[in-house]
């Protein structure tokens, strides 16, 4: 116990800083180390709390505008269920939409049935995820592309 204490505690925070002055550098990186495993803790337990509730859909707030940005027009409009599970490689992706959405509508997902059979598919999405600090809003991208010419999804 002692030895991977001293491995997680001294060594680690040794190998972290520029080896000059470096008592406040390693004790500044255990202070975000346990702050780090501080807030990882409390977001499981809130989860573990949710789970317990109803579930909520995402919320997402950032400073200001949408918080997703799309292209103007879908790079495949108009894809039934079927044909993006398959190109995209996405089994169960109406089942998992069921799920998503029947909670939504106060329905069960075993009695939930979708009102449309076909989705327009976006390949780029940009999107502003919440800010942990307030000095500057980070923004990210996902991209998605179908299975093409032997290529995977």
């Amino acid at each position: 116990m002692f030895e991977r204490l001293h491995i997680d505690l001294a060594k680690d925070a040794w190998c972290s800083t520029n080896h000059k002055d470096e008592r406040p550098q390693m004790v500044k990186w255990v202070t975000q180390q346990e702050k780090v495993a501080s807030f990882t803790s409390y977001v499981e337990w809130r989860e573990h709390q949710q789970s317990a509730t109803k579930p909520q859909p995402p919320i997402l707030k950032t400073k200001g505008g949408s918080p997703i940005k799309l292209t103007k027009h879908p790079q495949a409009p108009g894809f039934s269920l079927d044909k993006i599970e398959t190109l995209h490689s996405a089994p169960g992706f109406t089942r998992d939409l069921i799920k998503y959405l029947a909670p939504l509508s106060s329905m069960t997902p075993t009695r939930y049935d979708l009102p449309f059979d076909h989705l327009d598919v976006f390949h780029n999405i940009k999107f502003s995820p919440p800010s942990l600090d307030d000095q500057k809003e980070e923004k990210d991208a996902i991209k998605a592309f179908p299975a093409l010419k032997g290529k995977p999804s």
